[in-house]
């Protein structure tokens, strides 16, 4: 994301969700979430790449670098991010997946420009 203001599920993933009765504790135990911003002062600052290349993400939340053995993804963005992130991902061993097709990520491609 580019502001804070852009964050748009930031209070469900922080607040709502692990007060959800249904998925609560489900999702305190192996969902995470790992708000960033690009162009303004917050907590987590970069774009996602970079932090995925040194290594900041997976030391900001106390978990090992990717691994297409055990890991699953689903990414979102705009053209050129995905394309980025794709490039990673080939370089790390995933294979891009779909519905027909099953891999070790998806992508979503409903972003406008």
């Amino acid at each position: 994301m580019r502001e804070a203001r852009d964050l748009s599920y930031r209070d469900l993933f922080e607040t709502e969700l692990a007060a959800d009765p249904r998925v609560g504790a489900a999702a305190g135990a192996k969902l995470r979430y790992y708000p960033h911003v690009t162009r303004e002062a917050f907590k987590t600052e970069g774009r996602i790449t970079d932090l995925i290349a040194s290594g900041k993400l997976f030391a900001d939340l106390g978990v090992p670098a990717f691994d297409p053995a055990v890991d699953r993804l689903m990414l979102c963005g705009s053209p050129q991010l995905l394309a980025d992130l794709k490039a990673m991902l080939a370089d790390l061993g995933y294979e891009e997946g779909a519905v027909s097709a099953p891999g070790d990520y998806v992508l979503e491609r409903a972003f406008v420009t």
